[in-house]
């Protein structure tokens, strides 16, 4: 259609270099009018598909992520996965205190037990938490739900199984 628009203004250029200069200098902006055009009518529905906050909306208004049931026992939000930053050492981990398990990245538990070695350090821990879905069919994989998505399950790990050390405002002395 462009190019076909441009054949038809070329028989206007009889007159000189002057008006083909003036004809090129209005086909660019033309062409790069038509160019915005096809981009901007790209269907809305893709663009909001590709942001998982959008996508992702009616899960996260169900409330059944790990990071939910977390903030519904201890009353605090963890930070999300990008903004993670422990306040304790693993050595200082008691029952309340938050971890983020590695065999999910990003999955956060509550720690309801915990088994020391002789050094006092822990070695295992019961821990619960929603939407844990290791070895769990995935109910929408795009959006990290799995079939236990706001289901409190509470299961064994090692400590070697967790990576990062939280404890909640509430759970402070």
């Amino acid at each position: 259609m462009v190019a076909g628009y441009l054949w038809a203004v070329r028989p206007l250029y009889i007159h000189g270099d002057h008006m083909a200069l003036t004809c090129r200098r209005v086909a660019l902006p033309i062409l790069v009018s038509a160019a915005m055009l096809v981009a901007v009518s790209t269907p809305v529905r893709a663009q909001t598909e590709s942001n998982p906050a959008t996508k992702c909306a009616a899960w996260i208004a169900k409330k059944g992520y790990s990071r939910d049931y977390v903030e519904q026992r201890t009353g605090s939000r963890p930070p999300p996965r990008g903004n993670w930053r422990d306040n304790i050492r693993p050595e200082e981990l008691q029952v309340g205190d938050v971890v983020v398990l590695t065999l999910w990245p990003g999955h956060v538990a509550v720690v309801e037990e915990i088994t020391r070695g002789t050094s006092g350090k822990p070695e295992r821990m019961r821990v619960s938490s929603f939407n844990y879905g290791r070895g769990e069919r995935f109910i929408d994989r795009d959006c990290e739900v799995s079939a236990k998505f706001g289901v409190e399950t509470s299961h064994w790990v090692s400590l070697a199984e967790t990576e990062g050390y939280w404890r909640p405002r509430s759970a402070r002395k």
